[in-house]
């Protein structure tokens, strides 16, 4: 048996509960010695999960990489969702309307929360909002403000929890951003300032990110474990409103491939050569892709680079402040040139890595192929 197919059936397992059979657990049991089963699972931000799935077969994970990662995932689980309470409460306190995204919600419908690590909190809040909410996290919760991007800004807690607080979902890629700029118009009250998306935008707005992720970079496994707990713990369907969303932004035919590689994976169906395809290019890829990949598709995605770009050289003072705040009203040329050299410095290291890559044609053209059949632009 692969490393890839062992992590992939101990991750289905950890998901239904169900025990593997027999001589699965045997072709499993002579991969534990091989340090590519922890590696493999480390790169995709699945080792946790792949110990939950050894531990349900019976193996003994004490003492082994794995068992640590599973401490590490349920300690950062607790400082994660303590951080989000205090936001919550933050929020609510100001009447800051928000919405939270991803994997704060999506934990919630794991078998353990614990298994769903979030690299960060991702909350959706009105532009207009935007100084008065990084002010009352700063002050109130202790945040520090990291950065100030073209859709959010980034702030870490005192325990090192990242927040991404988005003020726009949008790309710059035309087609999703289409969609995406409606975000508001779906937005369901819980309680008070708390909204949520209605769920066939959500099931959307899950597809949207993933496909986001997928081309250039590559995306790794836990994206089709989300999208198996939102079918399956959720109980949200692949309906007629979600498919008209994902046609709208260009991406109901990578869409299907996508739902339907993760029911190979978690489900057990048979694989098509399609999702084939895409298993070997997922399989090469780590939790957010790589370069390899930007290479093997022939660069970054051009559409909407311009402006991008001119957004991100250029904040005006409160939006600067909000990264540097101990910056003077006269400090800001000096301030925004420092910003400029520190995104010029990030640049160059990127295109320094990219210029690294050897890859083959073959690849390229494989991937390049994978993109056309999904659709993926």
């Amino acid at each position: 048996m692969q490393v890839s197919a062992a992590v992939i059936l101990l991750l289905r397992s950890a998901l239904t509960g169900e025990q593997l059979s027999m001589e699965c657990r045997e072709s499993i049991s002579s991969l534990l010695s091989d340090p590519a089963l922890f590696t493999l699972s480390l790169k995709h931000s699945v080792a946790n999960v792949v110990s939950v799935g050894l531990f349900n077969n019976g193996f003994n994970v004490e003492s082994t990489k794995f068992e640590q990662v599973e401490l590490q995932a349920a300690i950062s689980d607790a400082q994660t969702e303590a951080d989000f309470e205090s936001i919550k409460t933050v929020f609510q306190r100001h009447h800051i309307d928000f919405i939270p995204l991803k994997g704060v919600v999506l934990k919630q419908y794991y078998p353990d929360t614990a298994m769903r690590t979030c690299g960060d909190i991702d909350i959706l809040i009105h532009k207009e909002d935007t100084e008065r909410a990084v002010d009352a996290l700063v002050k109130e919760c202790g945040f520090i403000s990291q950065s100030y991007n073209h859709h959010d800004v980034a702030l870490t807690s005192e325990a090192g929890v990242t927040l991404e607080l988005h003020f726009s979902l949008e790309y710059d890629v035309e087609n999703l951003d289409a969609v995406l700029a409606r975000a508001w118009e779906y937005a369901v009250k819980v309680d008070g300032s708390e909204y949520r998306f209605a769920d066939d935008f959500f099931f959307f707005f899950i597809l949207s990110h993933l496909a986001h992720h997928f081309y250039p970079y590559g995306c790794g496994i836990r994206f089709f474990m989300d999208l198996w707990i939102i079918r399956h713990r959720m109980g949200l369907e692949f309906n007629d409103a979600v498919k008209e969303l994902c046609r709208q932004a260009g991406i109901e035919k990578f869409s299907e491939a996508a739902l339907q590689l993760s029911e190979t994976w978690f489900s057990g169906l048979e694989h098509s050569e399609l999702t084939k395809a895409m298993e070997e290019y997922i399989f090469a890829c780590g939790t957010f892709g790589n370069t390899d990949n930007v290479a093997a598709v022939g660069g970054e995605k051009k559409k909407g680079r311009l402006m991008y770009n001119l957004r991100r050289m250029l904040l005006p003072y409160e939006k600067l402040k909000l990264i540097y705040p101990e910056m003077k009203p006269i400090q800001f040329p000096v301030y925004e040139i420092k910003r400029w050299v520190k995104l010029l410095d990030r640049g160059l290291s990127r295109r320094r890595s990219m210029s690294k890559k050897s890859i083959s044609d073959e690849k390229k053209e494989k991937v390049q192929q994978l993109m056309e059949q999904l659709e993926i632009r």
